[in-house]
């Protein structure tokens, strides 16, 4: 509902929108469902990708969280 939320207010690609995607990603990988997590976290990576560039801190912490995934 959360995501929701943020996208009709912000827009798809805002920001903000992949923060809640990301924090959605540490939900569901501490529940246990990687699929899940690895399909916010790359949902949140694009829009970091895309808005903020390579470089952003934002970015690099999804980055690491799907690394750790594939270690």
């Amino acid at each position: 509902r959360a995501l929701q939320m943020k996208q009709t207010a912000h827009g798809e690609t805002h920001p903000e929108v992949a923060t809640t995607l990301y924090c959605l990603g540490r939900l569901h990988h501490t529940m246990g469902d990687k699929g899940a997590a690895r399909a916010s976290w790359t949902a949140a990576l694009r829009i970091c990708q895309l808005r903020l560039g390579e470089s952003h801190p934002d970015t690099r912490r999804v980055v690491k969280a799907l690394q750790r995934m594939d270690q």
